[in-house]
């Protein structure tokens, strides 16, 4: 079975596709029930070239030829039989069983004309046994960008519409506090047209991707999908080239779904917004030098973020890493790497810092939870030093009578790079840092998941298993911490 994808691309002249349209020079054989003309576009020649094609007839002379496509006819390459899917919109991908000696371009480019004779240009991709892939699939689905209600569905399988758009096949995914209230308090943030399927952390093989992406079918890959764009929550996924990054090897799909927002998020408010040295991580020495010298506090510090960010920085070379948790979860955040611990039962962060502010004021402090927890925040933080939000602007709360100034005073949202998630992923392959789990729940139970989740007392993060590939994965450590 041979299946050709054809992302939407960009027009042709550019150093990326000239490199390709280099490589690339298979003739591109067409076929048709019936003698049709096709215009080809020669590479690197200003004019048109016209050729009429019959069954098994080739175009002669021209390498990666670009095939124009005239409104009304239909040019159908290598041997294509079935059309999925048709718009200039949404991609095309066509399937045909092929003969194994049948020529097969690696790259090549479609011209599609409208009516109005605008032209657009789609690069093609040869995948080949996609045999496996469905029509529809499952997927969970939130009602309304009113409600948080969500509701099983099923529906089409995607298919990839952008130049970077990856297809990947879902074993597990991963849900973000909040998230099923997005669009109704972030409505200008959440596109409208938006497709309101939860869980933007995925983990899952590669089904198909754009042609010299680093990625191929097969691939085992982690990643975090953009929040304007529908979530990870079913069996087939559309993440970008730009999110995604391998799993290492050792981690399993489920500890894969549990890592990427946590750990992203972690490691740009500590290295891309805080104030440490990311250096530090791959032993320099000067950079762990000035980390060691740093005072660093973390609130929320057993939850999914906060214990990426203790490791984190105790791996980069910070000495004094303060954990604000709650009960019973002091000794799990010292084996992560923290050196004091603030049980917010027993003390406010205010109160804490209160006995010895001269000793206790940190020069970085990064905050998950929000709310009062921030305010406290201003009073841990010290003059000149850096607060960093992933909940709320500081300045925000920031108490009126304080007279206190920062280098810096931000809130951020997470960037999904899969750059810093492969930096990451080396870190885990070496044993040096693992996701922390609190809980996993099977497809059917995912309600459970949101409320285990929204209660806001889960030790890391929760887990849905999307296919049998997660199912009886062994996980260490669920519902607790060890080290690493």
């Amino acid at each position: 079975m041979m299946t050709i994808l054809i992302w939407p691309g960009r027009v042709a002249g550019q150093t990326r596709e000239r490199q390709m349209l280099r490589k690339h020079s298979s003739y591109i054989y067409t076929y048709s029930t019936s003698i049709c003309r096709c215009v080809c576009y020669h590479k690197y020649q200003a004019s048109y070239m016209e050729a009429t094609t019959g069954p098994r007839s080739r175009c002669a002379g021209l390498n990666s030829p670009f095939v124009y496509i005239r409104e009304g006819e239909l040019l159908l390459i290598l041997y294509i039989w079935e059309i999925r899917a048709n718009s200039h919109d949404s991609g095309l991908l066509f399937h045909r069983s092929l003969p194994s000696s049948s020529p097969i371009p690696s790259y090549c480019r479609i011209k599609l004309t409208t009516t109005t004779s605008a032209i657009t240009t789609y690069p093609c991709a040869c995948i080949m046994d996609p045999a496996d892939l469905p029509k529809t699939m499952k997927t969970l689905l939130q009602v309304s960008r009113r409600s948080t209600e969500v509701i099983v569905k099923t529906v089409p399988v995607p298919i990839p519409s952008h130049p970077e758009d990856v297809l990947v096949r879902v074993h597990a995914a991963a849900p973000c506090a909040g998230e099923l209230r997005w669009a109704m308090d972030f409505p200008d943030a959440i596109p409208a047209d938006k497709e309101l399927v939860p869980c933007q952390d995925l983990a899952g093989s590669v089904v198909l991707a754009p042609p010299d992406s680093g990625f191929a079918p097969g691939d085992r890959v982690f990643c975090r999908i953009s929040a304007e764009r529908a979530g990870a929550a079913r069996d087939y996924a559309l993440a970008r080239v730009g999110e995604l990054a391998k799993v290492p090897v050792g981690l399993g799909w489920i500890e894969a779904a549990a890592t990427p927002l946590s750990a992203l998020t972690a490691w740009q408010a500590l290295f891309v917004q805080g104030t440490l040295f990311s250096a530090g991580i791959d032993g320099d020495a000067e950079a762990q030098e000035r980390n060691a010298k740093a005072r660093v506090l973390v609130t929320g510090a057993a939850g999914g973020v906060g214990s990426w960010v203790v490791q984190l920085a105790a791996r980069a070379g910070a000495k004094h890493i303060v954990a604000v948790c709650g009960p019973g979860k002091e000794g799990a955040v010292r084996q992560l790497g923290a050196t004091e611990v603030v049980n917010y039962q027993q003390s406010s962060i205010e109160e804490w810092v209160a006995i010895n502010a001269a000793a206790r004021e940190c020069d970085l402090v990064i905050d998950v939870v929000g709310g009062r927890t921030l305010v406290g925040c201003w009073a841990a933080v010290r003059a000149d030093g850096a607060l960093i939000s992933i909940n709320t602007p500081p300045d925000m709360v920031k108490p009126a009578d304080l007279d206190k100034k920062l280098t810096k005073s931000l809130f951020f949202i997470v960037e999904p790079l899969g750059s810093n998630l492969a930096r990451i992923g080396e870190l885990i392959r070496a044993g040096k840092v693992r996701p922390v789990i609190d809980s996993v729940w099977a497809f059917g139970e995912y309600n459970k998941a949101f409320e285990k989740l929204e209660s806001g007392h889960s030790r890391g993060k929760i887990v849905i298993k999307v296919d049998g590939e997660a199912e009886g994965e062994a996980v260490d450590g669920i519902g607790s911490f060890s080290p690493c």
